[in-house]
């Protein structure tokens, strides 16, 4: 069990595990809390900026970021300005305050909207066995392909990061589903008379 505590709540700490043998939540032992808001916030293409804000802890607080190479903060206290350089990536934002305590709040750029393409082949397939060679641009790796009706057509062999091969089993039209890692979504119509 880990307890991460600051230097003046460890003699408290230490008395709880003591004589209560277990590791307590700080807020329930100091009546204190400390996060960041937004929660894990999405900068959607175009996004520049968001403005971040940490609730409870103890100032003055030093902000951070785990890559400034995608984006950075602007001022200090207790709400800042977080500025995109990059159109794709996660940056993982830190705030300390006085006692050392340390918030987290994860800020993904998800990069261009995902799309979904032809690479080879039409979304009309007359006959059994048809195939087709789908790709997707855009949007936050992994991808996961899903067909909406898996006796009518299937995925074959393993998708790549950006490509699926569908085939068809039998008439009638099929979706094709691909969502990204940002959790955003595109569909097409395989239409399989």
């Amino acid at each position: 069990m880990l307890c991460i505590v600051s230097t003046a709540a460890l003699a408290m700490v230490a008395i709880v595990l003591i004589a209560g043998g277990g590791c307590e939540n700080i807020e329930d032992l100091t009546g204190e809390y400390f996060y960041i808001l937004p929660e894990n916030p999405v900068l959607l293409a175009g996004t520049a900026s968001i403005e971040l804000q940490a609730v409870g802890g103890a100032p003055p607080y030093r902000w951070s970021a785990s890559d400034t190479n995608i984006g950075r903060i602007v001022g200090d206290g207790q709400e800042v300005i977080y500025i995109s350089d990059s159109e794709s990536g996660v940056n993982v934002i830190t705030v300390e305050d006085t006692r050392y305590w340390t918030a987290t709040t994860i800020v993904t750029h998800p990069g261009q909207d995902l799309t979904m393409h032809l690479v080879f082949g039409s979304y009309i397939l007359g006959t059994d066995g048809a195939l087709v060679i789908l790709g997707t641009e855009g949007g936050t790796p992994p991808y996961t392909w899903t067909v909406g009706d898996d006796t009518l057509g299937e995925i074959v062999g393993r998708p790549t990061t950006t490509t699926a091969v569908y085939m068809r089993n039998s008439a009638g039209n099929n979706l094709i589903t691909v969502t990204d890692g940002a959790d955003s979504i595109v569909d097409a119509v395989i239409y399989q008379p």
